[in-house]
C-alpha cells in the first residue's frame, strides 16, 4: 500500500504537456526524487504516466471539470439555431406573399 501511495503522489506531481518526447519530459520532472523513490519507478509506472498525460485523457478531464459551461454553450447554440430557423421561415413567408 505504501508503494501505491508513492505512485499516486508521483502521478499528481508529474503532469506535462503531451508531445512526441513525453518520456524525457517526465524523467526531467522526476529527477529530484531520491534513489530509493526512483527504484519504485518501473516500465508500468512510465506507461501509466504516458496514459495520464495523453491528449485524450487531458481533454476528457477538462470536459468533466467544465460540464456547466458545456451545457450553457449547448443551450445557447440550440437557442440560436431555433431563432435562426424561425427567422428563416418568416423570411420565406414574406417572399411568398410578395
Amino acid at each position: 500500500m505504501n508503494e501505491l501511495n508513492k505512485f499516486l503522489k508521483f502521478a499528481k506531481d508529474i503532469v506535462v504537456k503531451p508531445d512526441s518526447d513525453i518520456e524525457n519530459k517526465i524523467i526531467n520532472k522526476i529527477k529530484n526524487l531520491s534513489d530509493e523513490d526512483k527504484a519504485v519507478l518501473d516500465d508500468g509506472f512510465m506507461d501509466f504516466l504516458k496514459k495520464y498525460n495523453s491528449r485524450l485523457y487531458l481533454f476528457k478531464k477538462k470536459l468533466k471539470e467544465n460540464c456547466g459551461l458545456i451545457v450553457l454553450f449547448s443551450l445557447l447554440g440550440i437557442g440560436t439555431g431555433v431563432f435562426l430557423l424561425i427567422e428563416y421561415k418568416n423570411y420565406r413567408k414574406k417572399i411568398k406573399n410578395k
